[in-house]
């Protein structure tokens, strides 16, 4: 069986946790047995390879509302040279977006392909991108145009009483604005209802699309079940774990050296993630032995928040800035840790470096949240804390520090994390159910 992998970006540009999960998806399919290739949208037209799989770049360009999906049709003109070239039978798509949209499932339906989509992240049906409503409280993901415009348009700090005025204005009157081209800045509030009401639209034509839905946690697939997407071609796979365990026990020298705590944090360093949360609390308690070492990925568009970050972590000398770690060294160097910290602010599907930390034996200290209160079981394998809040995160620390046997105790309770080759065993599952009335395999 031929597999079209489709995230939304790949190597060499920065991977991001969805990439390096299609990445590891694509080389356990080749244990079925089955033929893996990866397509990601670029700034041209490329093929190469990375160690066994083959990558497709397919040309995508930046137009008109692009940041808000508007769909790139010179994106889906060159996929589909790539369709022809490849004769998939399965297109996985792993990203929405303008390059990556439900054009490609529409052709791949034309090029006699079945059709999978997995969300990954909020951004795919949330035009904020976090799935916290008014950025307060995790929504309940129903796409309603009114409280999604009214929300989106609080994200770009217009005020609640001008965002619920814009909320309102008709569908029809933004898209004639749109048409006169009038796209700066103030012409937002009278587009917005318009662009939320279109990136619904793509929503849903992306889930008509789609043969079958994948969510890698629960509280997505309660979202996609609440938007209308059958229970029949819904599927929960959970997430899993790249590499292969290792071994950490609480006792291990490198831990607690001189009664210090060693916390560590691993990711992007993006205002969702809640890094400042964590620095925060870590300079609110200038005396506690502790040190934090922050192993930063910086992308595009965070710069400067990343540079706060910086700025911040410089007033305490307790607090590291490291280089990215990749590959089978992560594990290794989490395993040197008291604790993992994920404090993100938004919900997360996974997120992968919870299982990362179950694999290296770490227990985790995680927001109380979307996937990381699915995953972490607070007081039995990691403490949950409420995000954002610096003064619950301070107490959480204290306590791993004042407390000598919470942590062995945490650590002892983590169970192996499931791995990708159980994720590829699940989507092998689905492709061989959606091929079995199609044509040939081959």
């Amino acid at each position: 069986m031929r597999i079209l992998h489709v995230p939304f970006t790949f190597a060499p540009e920065a991977m991001g946790g969805t990439e390096y999960y299609v990445q590891a998806l694509a080389l356990e399919s080749l244990n079925w047995g089955h033929e893996a290739v990866i397509a990601a949208p670029g700034s041209e037209e490329a093929t190469y390879q990375v160690g066994d799989i083959n990558i497709f770049r397919f040309l995508a360009v930046d137009g008109p509302d692009i940041s808000y999906g508007a769909e790139d049709s010179t994106a889906a003109s060159s996929f589909e040279k790539i369709l022809s070239q490849v004769r998939p039978d399965i297109v996985h798509l792993h990203a929405f977006s303008s390059a990556v949209s439900t054009r490609l499932l529409t052709m791949a339906k034309l090029h006699s392909a079945k059709t999978v989509f997995t969300y990954h992240t909020p951004t795919v049906s949330c035009f904020r991108g976090t799935m916290m409503a008014f950025g307060e409280m995790p929504c309940d993901g129903v796409l309603l145009p009114e409280r999604c415009t009214a929300c989106t348009l609080a994200s770009h700090g217009v005020s609640a009483s001008l965002a619920g005025i814009g909320s309102r204005i008709p569908a029809p009157v933004g898209r004639v604005i749109g048409r006169l081209g009038l796209r700066r800045r103030h012409w937002l509030g009278i587009r917005m209802r318009a662009l939320v009401e279109d990136g619904h639209r793509r929503f849903h034509a992306l889930m008509a699309e789609s043969d079958h839905v994948v969510a890698v946690c629960d509280w997505v697939g309660d979202v996609l079940q609440r938007n209308g997407v059958p229970e029949a071609k819904l599927s929960i796979i959970r997430q899993g774990l790249i590499q292969p365990s290792v071994s950490s026990t609480p006792e291990s020298p490198e831990k607690r050296q001189d009664g210090v705590l060693k916390l560590a944090y691993f990711g992007r360093l993006d205002s969702t993630k809640g890094i400042d949360t964590l620095i925060q609390a870590v300079l609110s308690m200038p005396n506690l032995p502790l040190q934090l070492s922050v192993f930063g990925i910086s992308q595009k568009g965070s710069e400067s928040f990343a540079q706060t970050l910086k700025q911040l972590a410089a007033q305490d000398r307790r607090i590291a800035f490291r280089s990215p770690i990749k590959g089978p060294e992560v594990l290794k160097t989490m395993a040197l840790f008291d604790a993992i910290c994920v404090p993100s602010t938004w919900l997360e599907t996974g997120p992968l470096v919870v299982y990362e930390a179950f694999g290296a034996g770490v227990p985790v200290l995680g927001s109380r949240l979307g996937g990381i209160s699915e995953l972490v079981t607070d007081q039995q394998d990691g403490l949950l804390v409420e995000a954002g809040n610096v003064s619950a995160w301070a107490d959480a620390i204290k306590r791993l520090v004042s407390d000598a046997d919470l942590l062995p105790q945490l650590a002892r309770n983590i169970k192996t994390p499931r791995t990708m080759s159980d994720v590829a065993q699940d989507m092998h599952d689905i492709y061989q159910r959606l091929c079995s009335n199609s044509r040939p395999v081959s």
